[in-house]
């Protein structure tokens, strides 16, 4: 989810509320199994997560749910719970899982100890349920008034995109096709490179052609939607200029492209080349 993690059980020293103390006298530490969600992420280990085509899993064992009553409870199976259990995987962004029934059902946090499910039809088509269920896979955590100090901001895990800017491109791109990810982020990480380097002209002007490149192979993804691409930088340079700093520079590196012009290519499929730059 945005802003949120899934964290399986609680670490005593993380605590840091009244809520989470009395959850952990409910379950005691040999069934710390059970998953939280948590607002205040700090990648500890027991927030991180491997994903695979058949299941998601983390240091203490697989995801999982297991049925009481009428609920399905989330929980982390190491392999030695005498209940039956379901495995759980990331399906288009969602936690989903199949019962005994064949009902292929998705994972909705309802609190930060309780979980709530529903037909993945719903979940996929219902406006509400699309956007309660939906959590963000492999992105940084967010980076709070930290991430708006300086030019450059924060970069925990050194892929070249703020990590502001990574999970604002999460969620406006999470139903897009991997390839048309792939050309958001070569776009946003050229932003970042030419707003890191804008009082540099020299560097600026060189990092042109690789922004010309991206722009062209997002058109080529895209079928040419050029008012769908108008859309996205607009959101995009709104994010990534988000500082009275940041849309100084901008302002820098729009001043050294004056009177340029730029040659149509050929081949727009071929400006998709840069997955090993």
């Amino acid at each position: 989810m945005q802003g949120q993690c899934l964290q399986a059980g609680i670490v005593q020293k993380l605590d840091k509320s009244k809520k989470l103390q009395q959850w952990l006298k409910q379950w005691p530490p040999n069934k710390r199994g059970y998953l939280v969600v948590l607002s205040d992420c700090d990648q500890h280990p027991q927030q991180d997560w491997i994903n695979n085509d058949e299941q998601v899993s983390g240091i203490q064992g697989t995801l999982a749910v297991m049925k009481f009553r009428n609920r399905f409870i989330p929980i982390v199976n190491n392999g030695r719970s005498r209940f039956k259990s379901y495995p759980v995987k990331l399906e288009q962004g969602r936690l989903v899982f199949q019962d005994q029934k064949k009902q292929v059902s998705c994972l909705i946090p309802k609190s930060n100890f309780r979980f709530e499910h529903a037909p993945l039809e719903q979940c996929q088509n219902d406006p509400e349920l699309k956007k309660l269920s939906r959590w963000l896979y492999a992105l940084p955590p967010e980076p709070g008034e930290e991430g708006l100090s300086g030019l450059v901001g924060i970069d925990l895990d050194q892929d070249g995109i703020r990590d502001d800017v990574q999970r604002f491109i999460g969620v406006i791109a999470q139903d897009e096709p991997a390839e048309v990810k792939e050309a958001i982020n070569k776009l946003a990480i050229i932003g970042q490179q030419e707003l890191a380097n804008a009082y540099d002209e020299t560097t600026v002007l060189a990092l042109f052609p690789q922004a010309i490149a991206a722009f062209r192979c997002y058109l080529h993804r895209t079928k040419d939607d050029r008012r769908k691409y108008r859309k996205l930088r607009k959101e995009i340079e709104a994010k990534l200029y988000n500082t009275y700093d940041r849309l100084k520079a901008k302002n820098q590196i729009n001043s050294y492209f004056g009177g340029m012009t730029i040659s149509r290519p050929d081949d727009y499929e071929a400006q998709c080349n840069f997955q090993n730059e």
